[in-house]
């Protein structure tokens, strides 16, 4: 079947599930967390899916080994911060300094600027990393416990009931978007080179349709721990938390050296 068709195919009968899914929560009244818990076995059985076929295409063993499964799965922490912060940091700013609109939303835009530095910075040290022969994997580890570290901070800033200032904030936010974006194309190098280069895209594809899990859950499990407690910081120690366990399943896998002649280009 035709690149397109098969695209169709997926897509569509997924439209009509989602649409599905939300028109019957709609009209039966679900709360959100109820939605997202179907929501996420619909993901789950997508997956499934998905793997099936890439098992009986044959291409089980470059694509599902034990290297990528692991990468796999530590990347649902990269979305899953990702759609926390970008879903929730102004409301987050706005409440806990007790802000403006407006400058909760100026305040939280650095952790999106921080993006115009952190990814081409990414790049060009992961490939400086290659050049040397260092490999990626160390930057990937430095970057997660940074990144860990500073939204660990983050939550604590915003934990003791005080006010705490814009500055402060904004300043934990920026920088720890430069190493969370860095860190992202840095793990997508590894990624590549993991697998044969006419295998690349289906890679890529895998590493977002498994990570995506964290763009599901995470707006709606981090809204409904505000809803518990009262409080923010509890969703940011579960984003970090997460990342956290994300660094330990990054450590064991086996970083393979660049090995397509694209990749080979004298520094």
């Amino acid at each position: 079947m035709p690149p397109f068709l098969r695209l169709i195919a997926f897509s569509l009968p997924t439209f009509v599930v989602i649409v599905a899914l939300f028109l019957m929560a709609e009209s039966l009244g679900w709360k959100e967390w109820q939605t997202a818990i179907v929501a996420g076995v619909i993901a789950f059985v997508y997956i499934a899916i998905i793997v099936r076929s890439v098992q009986r295409s044959g291409r089980g063993a470059a694509l599902l080994n034990r290297n990528m499964w692991l990468i796999y799965i530590a990347y649902i922490a990269i979305l899953w911060n990702l759609w926390f912060f970008s879903f929730w940091s102004v409301q987050i700013v706005r409440e806990t300094a007790q802000s403006s609109l407006v400058a909760a939303a100026l305040t939280a835009a650095f952790n999106a600027g921080a993006g115009l530095i952190g990814f081409p910075a990414g790049g060009w040290l992961a490939d400086w990393a290659i050049r040397r022969r260092i490999g990626r994997k160390p930057l990937a580890l430095t970057c997660t416990g940074v990144y860990s570290v500073l939204v660990l901070l983050f939550g604590w800033s915003i934990s003791g009931g005080g006010k705490p200032s814009l500055a402060l904030l904004g300043l934990l936010l920026f920088s720890s978007g430069l190493f969370f974006n860095a860190l992202q194309p840095i793990v997508q190098g590894i990624t590549g080179d993991l697998v044969p280069a006419n295998d690349r895209g289906s890679a890529f594809g895998m590493l977002n349709l498994v990570s995506e899990i964290g763009a599901v859950a995470s707006p709606v499990v981090s809204g409904v721990l505000r809803d518990a407690t009262g409080s923010w910081a509890p969703g940011v120690y579960l984003a970090a938390g997460i990342m956290i366990v994300s660094f330990f399943l990054y450590l064991p896998v086996r970083e393979a050296a660049p090995a397509h002649h694209e990749d080979m280009v004298p520094a």
